[in-house]
């Protein structure tokens, strides 16, 4: 196999802390990888649990070649660390580099350099087509449920958040620049979501009965 042509991308610091905390935990083999896939002009690093998924961005210099890449959550972490050592715009160049039956990303920034060791995809789903299906559903204003310990991972993005609600038995739309999310809905147990006593508490429709 050819090895492929490194990346020099900006933004990777911003887009691998955007994620992390989407991985799943190291129980599921499966999910417990964080994927680095460059299609050429943007590295995209993907995490998800099947709770959450997130998707953050990096700029690629020039043209490069289109790869992608798992690292498992310990070496994962080692990359989120090494990034934390440098500045979130200064470039950074990956390199995979296969020897023998393993292949390392090989992660270059200004002042220092490191290894990780990659592991197989397994069962990672197409993240494109999970996310291409959320964003082909119509907006709707229907009320939808969202789990709160899952609703706080989104803190991490930073700035300013967008939420595009889908309905309420389908995935919310999280965006900010250079990153998309999606979130499960919570089944709900009713489907009175208490607005009607709530207006009528407010506009003392509850006094004039």
């Amino acid at each position: 196999m050819t090895i492929p042509d490194s990346l020099t991308v900006t933004g990777l610091r911003t887009a691998v802390t955007r994620v992390l905390p989407h991985m799943a935990a190291d129980w599921d083999l499966y999910l417990d990888v964080l994927m680095l896939d460059s299609d050429g002009t943007h590295l995209y690093v993907v995490a998800t649990d099947k709770h959450t998924l997130a998707v953050g961005r990096a700029a690629v210099a020039g043209v490069g070649a289109a790869w992608s890449v798992c690292l498992g959550s310990a070496e994962a972490d080692g990359l989120g660390r090494f990034l934390g050592r440098t500045d979130s715009r200064d470039p950074v160049t990956l390199r995979p580099i296969e020897t023998g039956d393993e292949t390392t990303l090989r992660v270059s920034g200004r002042h220092d350099d490191a290894s990780f060791l990659t592991t197989g995809d397994h069962d990672f789903p197409d993240w494109r087509a999970v996310v291409a299906k959320a964003l082909s559903r119509p907006v709707s204003d229907e009320p939808a449920a969202l789990t709160l310990e899952l609703l706080q991972r989104w803190a991490v993005v930073g700035g300013g958040i967008t939420f595009h609600p889908r309905g309420a038995s389908a995935p919310l739309l999280v965006t900010a620049d250079d990153f998309i999310g999606l979130q499960m809905t919570r089944r709900r147990d009713t489907s009175d979501s208490g607005l009607d006593l709530w207006h009528r508490a407010v506009t003392g429709a509850a006094k004039a009965a």
